[in-house]
């Protein structure tokens, strides 16, 4: 028998295991480190309603000219780059976003004809269900200045939560965290 360290496969296992685990806390506080960083930066809830209440006009002169140049001016504060999509039920614009993986949230605004909650366009819609337009606001429930919805509501165990409030007339805040 050779004199030496010998190496079980037991252990071997444990080491993989104990890698995994200190990269993964690793990644995980490197994350919540960043977007607490981020936090103190980006352009949260009243940067976005002080720029849409303030340039209403202007956003709704982008929105009819399909032109949004002056609009992406006026977001220039984010630290992301700002994208804008335009749906059959309004036009969306995404501002800022957080967080990896399961610990993720969007923030930004939209603006919408009838002047009441949306679903973020179907482009990230948390919903379990199929709704557009007005009928929207029958799933969620007053809170705060808002609207919220919890997917705890139809999904056990579920976490995803859309809180939407109005800026001003046709233009709405929202918050998306999955």
């Amino acid at each position: 028998m050779e004199k030496g360290r010998k190496t079980s496969k037991g252990f071997i296992i444990y080491q993989i295991v104990a890698f995994v685990f200190l990269c993964t806390t690793i990644i995980w506080n490197v994350t919540a480190a960043s977007k607490s960083a981020d936090q103190t930066v980006h352009m949260d809830k009243a940067s976005i309603f002080e720029i849409v209440r303030n340039n209403a006009s202007t956003i709704l002169a982008d929105i009819d000219a399909d032109d949004f140049t002056r609009t992406m001016l006026l977001l220039a504060s984010s630290p992301e780059t700002p994208e804008i999509t335009r749906t059959d039920d309004g036009v969306f614009f995404y501002c800022y976003g957080w967080g990896w993986a399961s610990n993720t949230g969007y923030e930004g605004f939209y603006y919408v004809p009838w002047d009441g909650p949306a679903e973020i366009g179907g482009i990230m819609s948390p919903f379990p269900f199929s709704v557009q337009g007005p009928e929207l606001i029958e799933h969620l429930e007053p809170e705060g200045e808002g609207w919220v919805w919890y997917e705890k509501q139809t999904t056990p165990g579920g976490d995803n939560v859309y809180y939407t409030e109005k800026i001003c007339d046709c233009f709405w805040y929202y918050c998306l965290e999955y």
